[in-house]
C-alpha cells in the first residue's frame, strides 16, 4: 500500500507536490543579520 501510494503520488498529488517542492528562499541583506 505504501509503495503504491508513493508510486502514484506524482500522478494523484502533482499540484500539492509541486507547491511543496518549489524553491522559495528568503534573501537577507548583511545588515539584517544580527550577531549574538
Amino acid at each position: 500500500a505504501i509503495y503504491e501510494c508513493l508510486n502514484d503520488a506524482h500522478l494523484k498529488h502533482k499540484k500539492e507536490l509541486d507547491s511543496l517542492l518549489t524553491l522559495r528562499f528568503q534573501k537577507f541583506n548583511k545588515s539584517q543579520i544580527m550577531n549574538v
